[in-house]
């Protein structure tokens, strides 16, 4: 069956690089869509937007001839302005939802989510899972409520010293407090992709979203077998979400490639690019053809 999915995209699918707007439910939502092939939908974390998660995946090795790569911009981050609807986790879920129907119909896809995109992308998985080949969460969403979450503490650190002490001390304690591989690499990209989104972020439409939204109740009430492909990213010193709750959900995902790395934070592709570079080019390579 996947060998059939794969020469129908190679033959059927093409589009070229294209930055575009879509009008769901008269609301506007920004995509971008690199290369053609299998579709591989991405989504980034809260209070970020799609160019976060296109450095970290078209900027590198990673192999991606015969994947039509789609980043969507969440509504109030990057390009997409806030929606009009009610503020929740699930009519956000319901509007990538609706995006992807309209971009790809009914035909197969993997869907790749970070942080809170990780939390929406479990919720994509239980909607389409007669259409989903591969689900990839790095550093996910499992808890929404972050005083639930079991977190582990930062115990090891990475540190150019010389690097760090040219910081103000401010600056210094925003990255003891957010990294654990700290260094101008680290930091530049920091600043060039998380900063720069951030600054794009609706912050007033996010934070009623995080306070009084943020919780899915589709995603909470749909925690079934996930059966099709996993690959799952976790930092072990991920002080925003911790490792260990999506541990302990691993009875749902039978087909998964787990990989917890011990020097990394939430922001684990930012910290160990050759590793994660590494290890989702395999993935991937197993539905190229």
């Amino acid at each position: 069956m996947l060998i059939f999915v794969l020469l129908w995209y190679k033959f059927n699918v093409s589009h070229k690089e294209d930055s575009m707007l879509a009008e769901i439910l008269q609301q506007t939502i920004h995509y971008t869509i690199e290369g053609d092939g299998l579709p591989l939908i991405i989504l980034h974390g809260l209070y970020l937007d799609s160019m976060s998660m296109h450095s970290a995946i078209e900027d590198t090795s990673i192999q991606l001839k015969g994947f039509k790569r789609i980043y969507i911009d969440l509504p109030g981050m990057g390009q997409s302005p806030k929606h009009k609807l009610t503020n929740n986790s699930d009519v956000m879920l319901d509007l990538i939802s609706r995006l992807i129907t309209h971009l790809i119909k009914d035909h197969p896809f993997i869907i790749m989510g970070f942080s809170y995109g990780g939390y929406l992308a479990q919720g994509i998985a239980s909607k389409f899972k007669n259409q989903l080949l591969g689900e990839i969460l790095i550093c996910p969403v499992v808890i929404p409520e972050p005083l639930k979450r079991k977190k582990a503490p930062i115990t090891n650190r990475e540190i150019d010293a010389k690097f760090f002490s040219s910081m103000n001390e401010t600056t210094q304690q925003e990255l003891l407090n957010s990294m654990v591989v700290i260094n101008k690499r680290t930091y530049n990209r920091s600043e060039s992709d998380f900063s720069r989104a951030r600054a794009l972020a609706d912050s007033k439409f996010l934070e009623e979203l995080y306070k009084t939204g943020y919780i899915s109740s589709y995603i909470e009430s749909n925690n079934g077998i996930h059966q099709h492909r996993s690959l799952i990213f976790l930092g072990y010193q991920d002080t925003t979400v911790g490792f260990m709750d999506m541990l302990n959900r691993l009875d749902k995902y039978p087909k998964a490639t787990v990989n917890l790395l011990t020097n990394a934070s939430h922001s684990f592709f930012l910290e160990q690019p050759k590793q994660f570079e590494f290890i989702l080019n395999s993935w991937l390579s197993q539905f190229m053809m």
